[in-house]
């Protein structure tokens, strides 16, 4: 049920990172908890790590324009 779970959770953040800009749309509350998920997941795949990485990269974005979102 775990893997089922993960896969789902994959193929939809895989989905997302796919959408240009989609992170930049993405609501503050929304971002911050999956920031928290990808700093906080210990057995991630490698679609979920680059997806984990792209949110990260928006926190830093956000960071730099003053916003404190994550």
């Amino acid at each position: 049920m775990k893997y089922l779970w993960a896969l789902v959770v994959s193929i939809i953040f895989v989905g997302l990172s796919a959408c240009n800009g989609s992170y930049s749309k993405m609501e503050a509350t929304e971002l911050r908890e999956r920031a928290y998920r990808c700093m906080n997941e210990s057995d991630l795949t490698a679609p979920e790590i680059q997806v984990c990485k792209n949110i990260l990269r928006e926190c830093e974005r956000r960071e730099g324009e003053g916003q404190f979102d994550c």
